[in-house]
């Protein structure tokens, strides 16, 4: 799969520094690129690599993975498993998509793990901030915690790794796309909907912020 613009700008940081932390709008290809990197890395060398998403929805995977894993030449098969599926390429590599409710079938101390994909990090349940937090100095595999900041209750927990991450760079790169970053709608959408719907919703859906930052208030504030 060709990368967009920046959806190859994540792809770059995680290789370079190994954690990210990403915030990029609705719609802007957050699921198909982590699936993607995850792809990547089973077909680089024989890998272990982690889906994570918030609930487990066998359909959402397939319907991302479909095509890309017919353009793999490898041989390939995929099992169904209480709410988790792995799928196996010919040269051993495996790619094991779960819920965030399933964070204990990750074996930290596997050798061939390599990578992980918290996707839409914002609705993952909210202990989840405790389980990463024990592992991000390991250099041994990559985290990619990708995600549009929520307006709702119970998502404060993408907003408290985000400003963890920014206090300690040296482990964790942060990054920020907003609809003028990415181009990826058409303006008219965006300005209809700052005329139709909830302004919150369209600050943090399209804008990636969070309620009480201070780009958040200041765009409240001239209103």
């Amino acid at each position: 799969m060709e990368l967009r613009d920046y959806q190859q700008k994540v792809a770059d940081s995680l290789e370079k520094n190994g954690k990210v932390v990403a915030l990029l709008p609705r719609r802007s290809g957050k699921t198909s690129l982590g699936l993607e990197l995850c792809l990547r890395q089973c077909d680089r060398e024989k890998s272990n690599v982690y889906f994570i998403m918030p609930f487990y929805w066998d359909c959402d995977w397939k319907f991302y993975l479909g095509n890309r894993l017919r353009s793999y030449k490898k041989k390939i098969y995929g099992r169904n498993k209480k709410r988790m599926a792995i799928i196996t390429f010919s040269n051993e590599s495996q790619l094991i998509i779960c819920g965030s409710y399933n964070l204990s079938l990750i074996s930290f101390n596997d050798p061939l793990l390599k990578g992980i994909v918290f996707d839409e990090y914002a609705l993952h349940k909210s202990d989840v901030q405790y389980f990463n937090s024990l592992y991000t100095n390991n250099d041994d595999y990559w985290i990619l915690w990708i995600s549009t900041p929520k307006h709702i209750n119970g998502c404060e927990h993408l907003y408290d790794l985000n400003r963890y991450a920014k206090g300690v760079p040296h482990l964790i790169e942060t990054m920020k796309f907003t609809i003028d970053d990415t181009k990826h709608l058409d303006p008219e959408i965006i300005n209809r909907l700052q005329g139709e719907s909830d302004q919150d919703f369209v600050r943090s859906s399209f804008y990636c912020e969070f309620p009480g930052s201070d780009s958040y208030e200041q765009r409240n504030t001239s209103e």
